[in-house]
Protein backbone atom coordinates (compact mmCIF):
# COMPACT_ATOMS: atom_id res chain seq x y z
CA UNK A 1 0.00 0.00 0.00
CA UNK A 2 2.84 2.40 0.86
CA UNK A 3 5.56 2.37 3.52
CA UNK A 4 3.05 1.63 6.43
CA UNK A 5 1.25 -1.33 4.40
CA UNK A 6 4.38 -2.69 3.11
CA UNK A 7 5.66 -2.84 6.69
CA UNK A 8 2.60 -5.21 7.77
CA UNK A 9 2.53 -3.57 10.59
CA UNK A 10 -27.18 0.01 0.45
CA UNK A 11 -33.59 3.61 4.47
CA UNK A 12 -34.14 1.68 1.32
CA UNK A 13 -30.45 0.89 -0.95
CA UNK A 14 -26.53 0.90 0.67
CA UNK A 15 -27.10 2.73 4.51
CA UNK A 16 -27.54 -0.70 5.94
CA UNK A 17 -24.10 -1.87 4.73
CA UNK A 18 -22.22 1.39 4.74
CA UNK A 19 -21.90 2.65 8.57
CA UNK A 20 -21.66 5.90 6.84
CA UNK A 21 -22.32 8.02 10.20
CA UNK A 22 -20.88 5.88 12.42
CA UNK A 23 -17.29 6.40 13.87
CA UNK A 24 -15.37 4.04 14.70
CA UNK A 25 -13.39 3.79 17.89
CA UNK A 26 -11.03 1.69 19.50
CA UNK A 27 -13.57 0.04 22.08
CA UNK A 28 -12.98 -3.63 23.13
CA UNK A 29 -15.88 -5.38 21.96
CA UNK A 30 -17.28 -9.33 22.39
CA UNK A 31 -20.29 -9.09 20.24
CA UNK A 32 -20.51 -9.20 16.56
CA UNK A 33 -22.35 -6.06 14.46
CA UNK A 34 -26.06 -6.30 13.17
CA UNK A 35 -25.89 -9.16 10.13
CA UNK A 36 -26.92 -7.04 6.99
CA UNK A 37 -29.66 -7.94 4.56
CA UNK A 38 -29.14 -8.49 1.09
CA UNK A 39 -28.61 -5.76 -1.33
CA UNK A 40 -31.78 -4.37 -2.98
CA UNK A 41 -33.19 -4.10 -6.33
CA UNK A 42 -31.04 -1.15 -8.19
CA UNK A 43 -34.20 0.56 -9.96
CA UNK A 44 -33.38 -2.40 -12.83
CA UNK A 45 -35.97 -4.68 -11.81
CA UNK A 46 -33.77 -7.71 -10.64
CA UNK A 47 -32.38 -8.82 -7.79
CA UNK A 48 -29.41 -9.18 -6.52
CA UNK A 49 -26.79 -12.42 -6.83
CA UNK A 50 -25.43 -12.90 -3.14
CA UNK A 51 -23.64 -15.62 -1.65
CA UNK A 52 -21.99 -16.53 2.13
CA UNK A 53 -20.98 -19.73 1.18
CA UNK A 54 -17.33 -19.55 2.61
CA UNK A 55 -14.75 -21.32 0.10
CA UNK A 56 -12.35 -21.14 3.22
CA UNK A 57 -13.09 -20.58 6.95
CA UNK A 58 -9.37 -19.22 8.12
CA UNK A 59 -6.66 -16.62 6.47
CA UNK A 60 -3.35 -17.45 7.96
CA UNK A 61 -1.23 -14.61 8.72
CA UNK A 62 1.86 -15.08 6.36
CA UNK A 63 3.21 -13.97 3.21
CA UNK A 64 0.38 -15.35 0.43
CA UNK A 65 -1.32 -14.24 -2.54
CA UNK A 66 -5.17 -13.15 -2.10
CA UNK A 67 -7.08 -16.16 -2.06
CA UNK A 68 -10.62 -16.86 -2.90
CA UNK A 69 -13.11 -16.39 0.15
CA UNK A 70 -16.40 -16.41 -1.83
CA UNK A 71 -17.65 -16.94 -5.41
CA UNK A 72 -20.84 -15.93 -7.23
CA UNK A 73 -21.95 -17.95 -10.13
CA UNK A 74 -20.58 -17.33 -13.97
CA UNK A 75 -22.58 -14.91 -15.66
CA UNK A 76 -22.92 -14.27 -19.19
CA UNK A 77 -22.60 -10.66 -19.81
CA UNK A 78 -22.31 -8.26 -22.84
CA UNK A 79 -20.11 -5.45 -23.25
CA UNK A 80 -20.95 -2.01 -21.74
CA UNK A 81 -23.33 -3.43 -19.11
CA UNK A 82 -22.61 -2.00 -15.37
CA UNK A 83 -22.80 -3.82 -12.33
CA UNK A 84 -22.49 -2.94 -8.78
CA UNK A 85 -20.59 -4.84 -6.09
CA UNK A 86 -20.29 -5.05 -2.41
CA UNK A 87 -18.11 -7.23 -0.61
CA UNK A 88 -17.45 -7.26 3.10
CA UNK A 89 -14.96 -9.61 4.87
CA UNK A 90 -15.66 -10.20 8.36
CA UNK A 91 -13.39 -12.08 10.88
CA UNK A 92 -11.61 -12.16 14.89
CA UNK A 93 -7.77 -12.31 15.40
CA UNK A 94 -6.43 -14.97 17.68
CA UNK A 95 -3.74 -12.58 18.77
CA UNK A 96 -3.71 -9.91 20.81
CA UNK A 97 -2.98 -7.38 18.02
CA UNK A 98 -3.80 -7.26 13.95
CA UNK A 99 -3.21 -8.84 11.70
CA UNK A 100 -3.87 -6.92 8.68
CA UNK A 101 -7.36 -7.66 6.43
CA UNK A 102 -7.24 -7.26 2.94
CA UNK A 103 -9.79 -7.85 0.34
CA UNK A 104 -10.42 -7.20 -3.16
CA UNK A 105 -13.29 -8.14 -5.57
CA UNK A 106 -11.80 -9.72 -8.64
CA UNK A 107 -14.05 -11.12 -11.75
CA UNK A 108 -11.58 -12.89 -14.03
CA UNK A 109 -10.95 -10.88 -17.47
CA UNK A 110 -13.32 -8.41 -16.19
CA UNK A 111 -10.91 -6.61 -13.74
CA UNK A 112 -11.27 -6.41 -9.90
CA UNK A 113 -11.77 -3.79 -7.46
CA UNK A 114 -10.15 -1.29 -5.25
CA UNK A 115 -7.93 -2.68 -2.67
CA UNK A 116 -9.59 -2.42 0.77
CA UNK A 117 -7.08 -2.79 3.94
CA UNK A 118 -7.70 -2.30 7.68
CA UNK A 119 -5.71 -4.23 10.47
CA UNK A 120 -8.13 -6.02 13.51
CA UNK A 121 -7.70 -4.36 16.35
CA UNK A 122 -6.59 -7.72 18.17
CA UNK A 123 -8.65 -10.48 19.24
CA UNK A 124 -10.67 -8.86 22.56
CA UNK A 125 -12.26 -6.91 19.69
CA UNK A 126 -14.10 -9.55 18.45
CA UNK A 127 -15.48 -9.54 14.76
CA UNK A 128 -14.50 -6.68 12.97
CA UNK A 129 -15.30 -6.31 8.53
CA UNK A 130 -13.89 -3.90 5.98
CA UNK A 131 -16.13 -3.30 2.87
CA UNK A 132 -15.39 -2.43 -0.34
CA UNK A 133 -17.97 -1.21 -3.46
CA UNK A 134 -17.10 -0.94 -7.23
CA UNK A 135 -19.02 -0.76 -10.33
CA UNK A 136 -17.97 -2.94 -12.89
CA UNK A 137 -18.12 -2.09 -17.04
CA UNK A 138 -18.50 -5.16 -18.85
CA UNK A 139 -15.30 -4.82 -20.87
CA UNK A 140 -16.74 -7.61 -23.55
CA UNK A 141 -18.72 -10.33 -24.37
CA UNK A 142 -18.56 -13.24 -22.50
CA UNK A 143 -19.03 -15.41 -19.05
CA UNK A 144 -17.25 -14.35 -16.28
CA UNK A 145 -16.97 -15.41 -12.24
CA UNK A 146 -16.55 -12.71 -9.38
CA UNK A 147 -14.43 -13.63 -6.40
CA UNK A 148 -13.93 -12.01 -3.15
CA UNK A 149 -10.65 -12.16 -2.44
CA UNK A 150 -9.17 -11.91 1.04
CA UNK A 151 -5.73 -12.46 2.84
CA UNK A 152 -3.86 -11.58 6.51
CA UNK A 153 -0.90 -10.74 6.86
CA UNK A 154 1.79 -9.46 10.00
CA UNK A 155 5.25 -8.98 11.37
CA UNK A 156 3.59 -10.14 14.56
CA UNK A 157 3.93 -13.88 15.64
CA UNK A 158 3.63 -14.86 12.17
CA UNK A 159 3.51 -18.60 12.72
CA UNK A 160 0.35 -18.70 14.47
CA UNK A 161 -1.90 -15.36 13.62
CA UNK A 162 -4.48 -16.04 11.34
CA UNK A 163 -8.17 -14.48 10.70
CA UNK A 164 -11.22 -16.59 11.41
CA UNK A 165 -13.44 -15.55 9.02
CA UNK A 166 -17.59 -14.48 10.11
CA UNK A 167 -19.93 -16.29 7.92
CA UNK A 168 -22.74 -14.57 8.60
CA UNK A 169 -20.62 -11.06 7.89
CA UNK A 170 -18.62 -11.71 5.49
CA UNK A 171 -20.59 -11.25 1.83
CA UNK A 172 -20.09 -10.38 -1.69
CA UNK A 173 -23.33 -8.85 -3.93
CA UNK A 174 -23.78 -8.14 -7.50
CA UNK A 175 -26.75 -6.73 -9.00
CA UNK A 176 -27.31 -4.65 -12.41
CA UNK A 177 -26.57 -0.85 -12.33
CA UNK A 178 -27.79 1.80 -14.51
CA UNK A 179 -25.75 2.18 -17.84
CA UNK A 180 -25.09 6.07 -16.80
CA UNK A 181 -23.31 5.38 -13.63
CA UNK A 182 -20.13 6.43 -13.21
CA UNK A 183 -17.05 5.68 -10.83
CA UNK A 184 -13.81 7.86 -10.58
CA UNK A 185 -10.96 7.89 -8.39
CA UNK A 186 -7.79 10.29 -7.87
CA UNK A 187 -4.77 9.08 -9.49
CA UNK A 188 -2.51 9.98 -6.40
CA UNK A 189 -2.37 10.10 -2.70
CA UNK A 190 -2.82 13.13 -0.97
CA UNK A 191 -1.92 13.53 3.56
CA UNK A 192 -3.69 16.26 5.89
CA UNK A 193 -1.56 16.89 9.16
CA UNK A 194 -0.34 19.83 11.63
CA UNK A 195 3.17 18.99 11.21
CA UNK A 196 5.54 17.74 8.59
CA UNK A 197 7.07 14.61 8.22
CA UNK A 198 10.00 14.69 5.68
CA UNK A 199 9.80 10.90 5.32
CA UNK A 200 6.35 11.21 3.81
CA UNK A 201 5.94 12.83 0.54
CA UNK A 202 2.49 13.56 0.84
CA UNK A 203 2.95 14.38 4.19
CA UNK A 204 5.79 16.45 3.58
CA UNK A 205 3.80 20.29 3.59
CA UNK A 206 1.13 20.87 6.26
CA UNK A 207 -2.20 20.88 4.89
CA UNK A 208 -5.06 20.62 7.25
CA UNK A 209 -7.59 19.62 4.91
CA UNK A 210 -8.09 18.83 1.83
CA UNK A 211 -11.04 17.55 -0.90
CA UNK A 212 -10.44 14.50 -2.72
CA UNK A 213 -12.74 12.42 -4.75
CA UNK A 214 -13.68 16.06 -6.32
CA UNK A 215 -15.72 15.13 -9.73
CA UNK A 216 -18.49 16.65 -12.08
CA UNK A 217 -20.68 13.88 -12.86
CA UNK A 218 -22.82 13.63 -15.60
CA UNK A 219 -26.73 12.59 -14.45
CA UNK A 220 -28.52 13.03 -17.29
CA UNK A 221 -32.17 12.46 -17.28
CA UNK A 222 -32.39 10.88 -13.61
CA UNK A 223 -34.10 12.57 -10.77
CA UNK A 224 -32.02 11.17 -7.84
CA UNK A 225 -28.23 10.25 -7.80
CA UNK A 226 -27.17 7.76 -5.20
CA UNK A 227 -23.37 8.62 -4.24
CA UNK A 228 -20.75 6.82 -2.66
CA UNK A 229 -17.19 7.12 -1.29
CA UNK A 230 -15.01 4.52 -0.35
CA UNK A 231 -11.94 6.21 1.21
CA UNK A 232 -8.72 4.28 2.15
CA UNK A 233 -6.88 6.51 5.26
CA UNK A 234 -3.62 5.21 7.20
CA UNK A 235 -1.93 6.85 9.77
CA UNK A 236 1.74 7.82 9.12
CA UNK A 237 4.46 6.48 11.74
CA UNK A 238 6.97 8.55 13.44
CA UNK A 239 7.01 11.10 15.93
CA UNK A 240 5.30 13.61 13.98
CA UNK A 241 4.06 14.63 16.22
CA UNK A 242 3.67 11.02 17.26
CA UNK A 243 0.23 9.44 18.78
CA UNK A 244 -2.93 8.61 17.73
CA UNK A 245 -4.75 10.57 14.57
CA UNK A 246 -8.28 11.61 14.04
CA UNK A 247 -9.63 12.95 10.90
CA UNK A 248 -13.01 14.47 9.85
CA UNK A 249 -14.77 12.86 6.93
CA UNK A 250 -17.54 15.09 4.54
CA UNK A 251 -18.88 13.61 1.38
CA UNK A 252 -20.73 15.90 -0.11
CA UNK A 253 -22.69 16.41 -3.16
CA UNK A 254 -23.91 19.52 -5.02
CA UNK A 255 -26.56 19.91 -8.28
CA UNK A 256 -24.88 22.45 -10.83
CA UNK A 257 -25.16 24.44 -14.13
CA UNK A 258 -23.62 24.29 -16.88
CA UNK A 259 -21.24 26.78 -16.02
CA UNK A 260 -20.24 24.10 -12.86
CA UNK A 261 -21.87 26.25 -10.15
CA UNK A 262 -24.04 25.33 -8.07
CA UNK A 263 -27.87 25.60 -8.24
CA UNK A 264 -29.47 23.50 -5.69
CA UNK A 265 -29.40 22.28 -2.10
CA UNK A 266 -25.85 20.75 -1.28
CA UNK A 267 -25.91 17.47 0.56
CA UNK A 268 -23.32 16.07 3.31
CA UNK A 269 -22.84 13.41 5.43
CA UNK A 270 -20.10 13.74 8.18
CA UNK A 271 -18.39 11.05 10.24
CA UNK A 272 -14.84 11.02 12.90
CA UNK A 273 -12.31 8.44 12.26
CA UNK A 274 -9.77 7.96 15.20
CA UNK A 275 -6.68 5.73 14.13
CA UNK A 276 -4.76 4.03 17.13
CA UNK A 277 -1.01 2.47 17.63
CA UNK A 278 -2.82 -0.81 16.28
CA UNK A 279 -5.11 0.07 13.39
CA UNK A 280 -3.19 1.69 11.47
CA UNK A 281 -5.19 1.22 8.09
CA UNK A 282 -9.03 1.32 7.74
CA UNK A 283 -11.38 2.24 4.92
CA UNK A 284 -14.28 4.63 5.43
CA UNK A 285 -17.72 3.93 3.57
CA UNK A 286 -19.69 7.03 3.07
CA UNK A 287 -23.15 6.74 1.65
CA UNK A 288 -25.75 10.12 0.07
CA UNK A 289 -29.14 8.38 -0.85
CA UNK A 290 -31.45 10.28 -3.00
CA UNK A 291 -29.93 13.77 -3.82
CA UNK A 292 -31.94 15.23 -6.11
CA UNK A 293 -30.32 16.25 -9.46
CA UNK A 294 -32.35 17.78 -12.79
CA UNK A 295 -34.14 20.37 -10.93
CA UNK A 296 -34.79 22.71 -13.52
CA UNK A 297 -33.89 23.07 -17.20
CA UNK A 298 -30.78 24.94 -16.64
CA UNK A 299 -29.68 23.44 -13.61
CA UNK A 300 -28.57 19.96 -12.12
CA UNK A 301 -27.76 17.98 -15.62
CA UNK A 302 -24.51 17.83 -13.68
CA UNK A 303 -23.63 16.47 -9.94
CA UNK A 304 -20.08 17.65 -8.13
CA UNK A 305 -18.93 15.47 -5.73
CA UNK A 306 -16.42 15.08 -3.46
CA UNK A 307 -14.89 13.84 -0.19
CA UNK A 308 -13.34 16.93 2.57
CA UNK A 309 -10.93 15.61 4.73
CA UNK A 310 -9.60 17.78 7.72
CA UNK A 311 -6.80 16.24 10.19
CA UNK A 312 -8.20 17.04 13.91
CA UNK A 313 -5.54 15.37 16.03
CA UNK A 314 -2.31 13.48 16.52
CA UNK A 315 0.05 11.96 13.52
CA UNK A 316 -0.36 12.89 9.55
CA UNK A 317 -2.75 10.52 7.47
CA UNK A 318 -2.31 9.58 4.20
CA UNK A 319 -5.67 9.42 2.31
CA UNK A 320 -5.27 6.81 -0.62
CA UNK A 321 -5.91 7.24 -4.67
CA UNK A 322 -6.97 4.74 -7.50
CA UNK A 323 -5.48 1.88 -6.02
CA UNK A 324 -7.56 2.06 -2.92
CA UNK A 325 -10.29 4.45 -2.67
CA UNK A 326 -13.31 5.41 -5.54
CA UNK A 327 -16.24 7.69 -5.82
CA UNK A 328 -19.42 5.76 -7.25
CA UNK A 329 -22.90 7.62 -8.70
CA UNK A 330 -25.68 5.80 -9.42
CA UNK A 331 -28.38 7.58 -10.96
CA UNK A 332 -32.46 6.97 -10.60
Amino acid sequence: MRRAILAVCVAAFFLSFSGCARSTDDTPRSHAPAAAAAVPEVNSGLKAITTRQLLRTVLPAKDAPLLPVLRLPPMTLRAGEKFYLFGRLAGRSNIVRTPLMEARVICAGAGGSPWTARNLSGKAYGVESETGRWLLTVPKNGTFTCELRGRAATLLNPAVARITLDPGLTVLSMIRAPLLSMQWADPGETCVTRVRDPEIPQCNVIRTSVTVLDELVPVVAAQFANVLADVELSREYGYYPGGDATVRLTLWAVPVNGSGRPCGARREVTTTQRITGNLHHIKRNLTLIDVRVNLAPSCGAMLRAGVTVNHVSGNPVTIHGVAYSNGIMLPH
